[in-house]
């Protein structure tokens, strides 16, 4: 017998091309990394339809920058599309504004300590 093998995928700036197929592998986590740099609107758009497909627990973002001044622009670029995003969402009445919170706390901190085996 051989031992099962869990393998996990984290998509990120190279496969930005496959990302809208992400949601559905149950092994695929999304880290938006350099997306909200490329492009804030495929971000939100992507974003919005993680969220709807019930994938917030395997998004993360990190930052793959080479200097600070880059990592700060990929900061902004990233709280642009995250707080449009929600703000959206909750107009919508897609969730309340607590949840809200709660998922930015996730996607922003807890799903990458999970994910990237950190916590």
């Amino acid at each position: 017998n051989r031992p099962e093998i869990e393998y996990q995928h984290i998509v990120t700036r190279e496969e930005y091309a496959w990302i809208i197929n992400t949601h559905c592998h149950h092994n695929v986590s999304c880290d938006l990394v350099w997306l909200p740099l490329l492009s804030v609107t495929a971000s939100q758009v992507f974003l919005h339809e993680l969220l709807e497909l019930g994938f917030w627990q395997r998004i993360a973002w990190g930052c793959d920058t080479f200097s600070a001044e880059e990592s700060f622009g990929a900061r902004l670029a990233f709280q642009t599309v995250l707080t449009n995003v929600m703000a959206e969402k909750v107009q919508q009445g897609f969730f309340s504004f607590q949840d809200a919170n709660r998922l930015v706390n996730a996607i922003c901190y807890h799903n990458a300590a999970r994910i990237y085996h950190l916590d």
